[in-house]
């Protein structure tokens, strides 16, 4: 019987440990993340420049389009993707253009120094995509 608690004991401990370590590692992978993409990044697209400021923490940013389009979207982190691509969904337009990719998505992807991106529309067609620098 003696036997039996410790073996139970030791399988509760080492149960214990494993799950500490795999949240422990979820939890760096997450903040490895926001602290890579986090910051200010600019691009061009056509006559357009894009701008993309991911807020400290990385759950919101703000896609900004400046020349012909003028328009500002609010996005949320909704996670990554099989691509292992940062997913944002636009949230919130102030008009024009913009509100086209109101609940369309913003796809991240770091490339060496740059991030690559790719725009989607509230019907899932993609949009555009290039790429962006940091500012």
């Amino acid at each position: 019987m003696g036997m039996r608690i410790v073996g139970k004991k030791i399988v509760t401990v080492f149960a214990f440990l494993v799950i500490s370590i795999a949240v422990s590692s979820i939890e760096t992978a997450c903040d490895a993340k926001s602290d890579i993409i986090e910051g200010q990044w600019a691009g061009q697209q056509g006559t357009n420049k894009v701008i993309l400021t991911v807020r400290p923490g990385g759950k919101n940013a703000t896609w900004e389009y400046r020349g012909q389009r003028g328009c500002t979207l609010d996005a949320e982190d909704s996670g990554i993707d099989k691509d292992n691509r940062q997913i944002y969904v636009f949230k919130k337009s102030n008009g024009g253009f913009c509100d086209r990719l109101t609940n369309g998505a913003l796809y991240l992807k770091k490339q060496g120094g740059d991030l690559s991106y790719t725009v989607t529309a509230s019907d899932n067609k993609q949009t555009e995509n290039g790429t962006l620098s940091r500012k």
